[in-house]
């Protein structure tokens, strides 16, 4: 088991380069009715969790049913998961890269409150440099509580 679970994060580890800012919004746009029906789903839990359709995982283990329910909006906002914060603050897991203890990620957050870890930033991510040796976490707001997100890992 934990070979297939190292081989499958070496495998999304090689998934070429983020999409763009633009790309991201675009798509939030499009499918803003599946991303506010993820929203909502999320937001009537009260619990803390990870849950991520690649490579298939979740932290605490969720029923078949809840899966079902999320792997669907996941396909349909072009999403592979999410780690939700319990307190109707989330990440949306778009795009991953580097090796099991580091690397980059981008997404879509959603927090309603201000208490994002991060800086927020009002450029698009696009055109952020990263230093290699510091840990960063950029927020982009998009509008509605929502933001594009992007985290570095040495």
């Amino acid at each position: 088991m934990r070979i297939a679970l190292l081989l499958s994060t070496f495998l999304s580890a090689c998934s070429g380069p983020p999409p763009s800012d633009e790309q991201l919004m675009r798509r939030h746009m499009q499918q803003r009715a599946d991303f506010v029906e993820l929203k909502d789903h999320l937001c009537s839990s009260p619990t803390k969790r990870v849950v991520m359709m690649e490579p298939e995982w979740s932290d605490p283990k969720v029923p078949d049913t809840e899966k079902e329910i999320l792997y669907s909006l996941f396909r349909r906002t072009g999403t592979k998961g999410v780690y939700y914060d319990a307190d109707c603050s989330f990440r949306l897991a778009v795009w991953s890269s580097g090796w099991v203890g580091g690397g980059d990620y981008k997404g879509f957050s959603y927090r309603p409150i201000e208490h994002w870890l991060g800086k927020e930033v009002d450029v698009p991510l696009d055109s952020i440099e990263i230093e290699d040796r510091a840990i960063a976490f950029f927020s982009y707001p998009i509008g509605d509580g929502w933001n594009l997100y992007f985290q570095h890992w040495p």
